[in-house]
């Protein structure tokens, strides 16, 4: 249930000028990210379906009711979380949770790509209308050694692989632009496919969103997981899913969770 959900793959969706490449930089700017639409600070709840059910079944807890998160970010990018619902004494519990609902953050305010792709060497080739956007850190020295992400002409994020030295994880994204979009491309879906040696696991990430102060932001996320041997085949196979509920949303004001 609280598995740590790896959200890398959302970073690809986030790029910035630091990294060069004529199609890098087309498919930034085609791509909607609430960070640059002037937010200075946004407070919301978070809240993560069958959460008190996993606690009470999990640990010693006596009093378990409505355990979720206070969230304010701040920018540029200063987060505070308050675990609501659970007694101060339990620090070690406290500060799990606290690491699950950074994880969840991603979705919102994703990792910039730069920041992973600084000294990676960037190259770009064009086939048709798919364009593939390599970068390869030549000194094999990083835990990723080789990110591709493939866009068609207009810059429109279609895929993008993440190389390990011992497994791939590849993602595919469905997108679309909103009327609050401002003409950007929105991610709605995102299927992932990892694969290594040993195991296989397929996950699908759905996103359902709401407009706060004409800007859109993540209302519900839907996460489904499915491992074992073909997992990509039987993704459509029940597995275990996460649901996770932002609510409560504060934009641009003083106010602390």
């Amino acid at each position: 249930m609280l598995r740590v959900v790896f959200f890398l793959a959302l970073a690809l969706c986030f790029m910035s000028s630091g990294v060069r490449g004529e199609y890098l930089e087309l498919a930034e700017t085609k791509l909607f990210y609430p960070q640059r639409l002037g937010i200075t600070n946004l407070s919301f709840k978070l809240r993560i379906h069958g959460l008190d059910e996993y606690l009470k079944a999990s640990t010693s807890l006596e009093k378990i009711n409505d355990v979720h998160f206070d969230i304010l970010w701040q920018a540029p990018g200063k987060v505070t979380i308050k675990v609501v619902g659970i007694n101060e004494k339990y620090k070690q519990l406290i500060e799990q949770l606290t690491m699950q609902a950074h994880q969840r953050l991603l979705l919102i305010f994703p990792i910039p790509l730069s920041s992973m792709l600084r000294s990676y060497k960037i190259s770009e080739v064009k086939n048709a209308n798919r364009i593939t956007i390599k970068g390869l850190d030549e000194t094999y020295s990083r835990d990723v050694h080789a990110i591709e992400v493939v866009t068609d002409e207009n810059g429109k994020l279609m895929e993008s692989t993440l190389n390990y030295p011992s497994s791939q994880k590849k993602s595919t994204y469905k997108t679309s632009m909103k009327g609050w979009s401002q003409g950007k491309f929105v991610v709605d879906e995102i299927s992932t496919y990892t694969r290594t040696a040993s195991a296989e696991a397929y996950e699908t990430v759905k996103f359902d969103y709401l407009v706060v102060g004409g800007i859109g932001l993540p209302e519900k996320i839907e996460i489904r997981y499915h491992k074992g041997l073909n997992a990509e085949k039987n993704k459509d196979v029940a597995g275990a899913k996460e649901e996770i509920f932002f609510g409560n949303y504060k934009l641009n004001s003083n106010i602390r969770p």
